[in-house]
């Protein structure tokens, strides 16, 4: 409320919770309204530091909530020539409290890294199934992920015995 007044404030809150696509995206299952929140969250948390000066803690905050979001989403990198706008221009700190963000982006990355490194072989696992899959994707069947380490029964393929077995007891 402290930016524009309450009922600036209001008015938003009104146009948010009578907006449609709030309600359509909330009833589909995709990952745009999490990113949209942890982006705004990052958005928030970095404009009480600019209102009250740079605080490490905050900063950090501000670079995990962003990396949280690029781990939902890659879109969420398009937030990064923001960033950098803010780091170029030096608004309101040292551009070495920006570099606060970037610790907090790439901690939540590194952590990705390390994790599809140890479990698929390839840090960069998520990238290499982004570009290379067909163009007609399939979000049911992902034929070009790799199930050799995946210990799960699918039942739903016609190599399961269950399904082996329900064919023959129909014909």
């Amino acid at each position: 409320c402290g930016v524009a007044g309450r009922l600036a404030a209001f008015v938003a809150l009104l146009l948010v919770v009578t907006c449609p696509l709030i309600a359509v995206e909330a009833s589909i299952a995709s990952i745009d309204i999490p990113e949209m929140t942890l982006l705004m969250g990052a958005l928030f948390v970095l404009w009480r530091c600019l209102e009250t000066g740079p605080d490490a803690r905050r900063l950090l905050l501000v670079g995990a909530l962003v990396g949280l979001a690029f781990l939902a989403r890659e879109t969420a990198i398009f937030s990064v020539p923001f960033f950098a706008l803010l780091f170029l221009a030096g608004h309101r700190f040292s551009r070495w409290h920006y570099l606060w963000i970037a610790a907090g982006f790439l901690a939540v990355w590194s952590l990705e890294l390390v994790y599809l490194g140890i479990m698929t072989g390839d840090p960069l696992y998520r990238f290499n199934i982004a570009l290379h899959h067909d163009a007609t994707i399939d979000r049911t069947i992902d034929r070009s992920v790799d199930r050799s380490m995946d210990k799960s029964i699918d039942v739903s393929s016609e190599d399961s015995p269950i399904v082996k077995l329900g064919n023959r007891m129909l014909t």
